[in-house]
């Protein structure tokens, strides 16, 4: 039988800067402010990889963004972060939405991921009901 929760060694989500240690220190230390990108806050698997459990971004600041959930994550027993800056508001986008898609089942949260405040942006999954509502189909 298959694990419940899948496990990544990186490459997968996209998200090259980690796994490290989820604490104020290594997001003071390792995360740059004012930057925007894409986070994933998990735990280590007992047979090596990392556990995604909250995925998300920030258009804004990413470091803020993942100060803000040292907290909920401890409580949870989330001990390691993978990061990325993004080189676009949508690039942002479509790498959470990717790794929302991918990970899924798994996720504290099950609400997909909002376009960037004053974009048009849709989700760029084919199976996505975002993506039909984009009008990117031709409807039979």
């Amino acid at each position: 039988m298959p694990p419940t929760e899948y496990f990544t060694k990186n490459p997968s989500l996209g998200l090259p800067n980690g796994p490290h240690d989820f604490n104020k220190e290594n997001v003071e230390n390792l995360v740059e402010k004012k930057r925007f990108g894409n986070y994933a806050i998990g735990y280590s698997s007992p047979i090596g990889g990392f556990i995604p459990k909250m995925i998300g971004r920030s258009d804004k600041d990413l470091q803020e963004e993942m100060l803000n959930k040292i907290d909920i994550a401890g409580q949870k027993g989330y001990d390691k972060f993978c990061f990325k800056y993004a080189d676009s508001l949508k690039e942002g986008f479509e790498r959470e939405c990717f790794n929302y898609h991918t990970y899924q089942r798994q996720l504290d949260d099950k609400i997909h991921p909002s376009p960037p405040k004053g974009n048009d942006l849709k989700c760029p999954d084919v199976l996505c009901a975002q993506f039909f509502k984009s009008g990117k189909i031709n409807r039979l």
